[in-house]
């Protein structure tokens, strides 16, 4: 059984990781990219803010309806075998590399301020605990979010919430990795 506490729990631990990865960070250390297909640190967490509102939005209207409709439930949900699987694909380190749905996709630039994109992410880190706040008392099995991927894939809240925190991770442990590759810039 998973529940929404462990979730909070989670996304607060992923906000907690940006911000100790970025703060000793210059400018160009922030924007340096290991090669020109990759992602710099400011792009990894620049791609979880734009997935985060995103999905949220998604996320919302399901809740809404569901307490509309008086789904409720205890705030401990199961995950079946495709959310386990999807859930498996999205952690670190990834198993294969797979290109962002045009959903998703940011513009690559090499110029981003560390305070804005900080900021934009601490935001989506508030839309998440408002979100799981919004989910409780709910049955997180039982109302489905479709995605902004497909209309045809519809996902479980509280499956696709452990999809979403395993998403940040993954995207963390890539800008992690920036940070070690060779050729990084000196502070």
């Amino acid at each position: 059984m998973h529940s929404l506490d462990d979730l909070t729990e989670q996304f607060r631990a992923c906000q907690d990781r940006a911000a100790k990865l970025v703060k000793p960070l210059s400018h160009t250390q922030f924007n340096w990219r290991p090669a020109a297909e990759s992602w710099s640190v400011a792009e990894c967490l620049v791609h979880l803010s734009v997935t985060a509102r995103a999905v949220v939005a998604k996320m919302r209207p399901v809740i809404a309806r569901g307490r509309a409709d008086g789904i409720s439930g205890t705030g401990t949900f199961t995950v079946g075998w495709f959310s386990r699987w999807f859930e498996a694909e999205m952690e670190p380190p990834p198993r294969r590399r797979t290109r962002s749905p045009d959903v998703f996709r940011i513009a690559t630039r090499s110029d981003h301020a560390p305070d804005d994109v900080m900021r934009a992410y601490a935001e989506t880190g508030v839309e998440w605990q408002s979100l799981l706040d919004s989910a409780r008392g709910l049955d997180l099995g039982r109302l489905r979010v479709t995605s902004p991927v497909s209309r045809l894939l519809r996902i479980p809240l509280g499956s696709y919430l452990r999809i979403s925190v395993a998403h940040e991770r993954r995207h963390l442990w890539q800008a992690e990795q920036v940070t070690v590759a060779a050729g990084f810039p000196p502070g």
